[in-house]
């Protein structure tokens, strides 16, 4: 290991920290707020959103990347087929018998009092029952009625959760309407940004768990 790469490593680790200490006194004073992204659900084995549209493109004989517009792709195959196809297929490969990691399990103890996530999953429901934390699933606006910040975690579900097929976002329409059909989550969302940090997890899929968490 040359100077430079010794010096830079020397200095991550300083301003690391730093900032994990922020962070807890955030999460002590109810002032930090949890995202979790789709890499937490890759490492229980479940599809990417690209994976989970494949089957849609294969039947429509598209070829997809990762990269592309998948939004488009699932209103492309809602108008050629249907809607009910879709989201059964989607639904179909989020298997709820996927387990939670103990990174999940770690997260949730933190402490953190609003946990946000694009996921349709129930990882995160799963970690908080393992640990016996009580939380309120908030998956629509009808949902904010339940919000409390005394004794329990509320879980914002943004895009929606396997448990109702047909509130899930998935479609181009799905998304162009969002601000219409989600309009209190949304300032819910905002009002959130601007008064808290958020801490955001972007798990790449294989990461080494157990290294991340005993370290």
């Amino acid at each position: 290991m040359n100077k430079i790469t010794k010096l830079l490593l020397e200095n991550t680790k300083k301003e690391l920290a730093g900032a994990l200490t922020n962070i807890a006194k955030k999460i002590i004073d109810n002032e930090c707020s949890l995202f979790v992204g789709s890499g937490m659900s890759l490492n229980s084995n479940l599809p990417s959103w690209y994976q989970m549209l494949k089957p849609c493109a294969d039947d429509l004989n598209i070829k997809i990347q990762p990269h592309s517009d998948l939004f488009s792709l699932a209103q492309y195959y809602v108008n050629k087929k249907s809607e009910g196809e879709l989201r059964s297929i989607v639904s179909d490969q989020i298997s709820l018998l996927a387990k939670s990691t103990a990174l999940h399990d770690n997260l949730v103890r933190a402490g953190f009092k609003s946990i946000w996530t694009t996921n349709y999953d129930q990882l995160i429901e799963n970690s908080l029952r393992n640990v016996e934390i009580a939380y309120n699933p908030i998956t629509s606006d009808y949902d904010l009625a339940s919000v409390s910040y005394e004794g329990k975690i509320n879980v914002y579900k943004i895009n929606g959760d396997i448990s109702n097929r047909k509130g899930m976002v998935l479609t181009q329409k799905d998304i162009e309407r969002y601000t219409d059909t989600h309009q209190l989550l949304l300032t819910f969302l905002k009002k959130e940004l601007v008064s808290n940090t958020f801490l955001f997890t972007l798990i790449p899929q294989h990461f080494d768990l157990t290294l991340f968490i005993s370290s």
